[in-house]
């Protein structure tokens, strides 16, 4: 278990960092297509600020100084932005899916690092209030991190027909395998919020991120190169990926 929530760590946090190099370049070129949701275009001190938070989070964590900090701020930055982006859109078209699923990728990597800062060891902190506040991150954070996984699995079952063109042409049966996916999402959520199960759940929903990244983006990015649309994309699954493999690898 060691060993994957090593690769989960590298994976959430790797994509951090690819984000925020995004952030920068669109700052510096301010293009739309450097980067695509859930990161939608800002003025460009809020974008160089953006960046320079995710950066140092990776940072952070990858030196194993202060990552409670560094977790805890990350997640407010998503669980800011996720409101604030997409809450407007959300209630002016709340049928709108392709906003639904950003809106979700951001709680669903909050929830990630919420559950990253709660399961720092917290015997060490002199404060009884900053131990209270992991505490109540680590319950938090598997929650928040399920939650979208239902809106996901709902959305396959939706928007099948739109969803079965994205599955490599190579693959056959194109339906079937979104239809088993949605199952897949709505079987991990469960899991989670009832905490039965749950460790082989994530171990399977990180494994079958992963697997995307590799047949479904990686072809994707290979072919659009300038696109940062598909960059995004495929980060935002390495970074599921790896969030779905901490929280497996740690008690809920």
């Amino acid at each position: 278990m060691k060993i994957l929530e090593r690769l989960g760590t590298v994976f959430f946090f790797g994509a951090m960092v690819f984000f925020a190099v995004q952030h920068f370049l669109y700052a510096i070129h301010f293009a739309e297509t450097t980067m695509g949701y859930p990161w939608i275009p800002v003025p460009r001190w809020l974008a160089y600020f953006v960046g320079s938070l995710l950066a140092l989070v990776a940072f952070a964590v990858s030196m194993q100084k202060g990552t409670r900090y560094a977790a805890l701020s990350l997640a407010v930055l998503l669980l800011l932005r996720a409101p604030l982006a997409f809450g407007p859109i959300l209630l002016a078209t709340p049928r709108n899916g392709g906003i639904w699923t950003s809106f979700s990728e951001l709680l669903a990597m909050a929830g990630a690092s919420l559950f990253v800062a709660g399961s720092v060891d917290s015997h060490s902190l002199s404060s009884a209030r900053w131990a209270a506040i992991l505490r109540l991150s680590k319950r938090l954070g598997p929650f928040l991190f399920a939650v979208p996984l239902l809106v996901f699995g709902t959305q396959h079952f939706l928007y099948a027909a739109y969803i079965a063109t994205l599955v490599p042409s190579w693959i056959p049966g194109h339906l079937f395998w979104t239809y088993l996916v949605g199952c897949a999402f709505l079987a991990a959520a469960i899991a989670i919020l009832t905490r039965r199960l749950a460790r082989l759940a994530t171990i399977l929903l990180g494994s079958m991120f992963c697997f995307w990244v590799i047949l479904l983006h990686g072809p994707r990015i290979f072919h659009s190169p300038q696109n940062g649309f598909e960059w995004t994309s495929g980060f935002v699954a390495l970074a599921m990926s790896g969030a779905a493999w901490i929280v497996s690898a740690r008690d809920l």
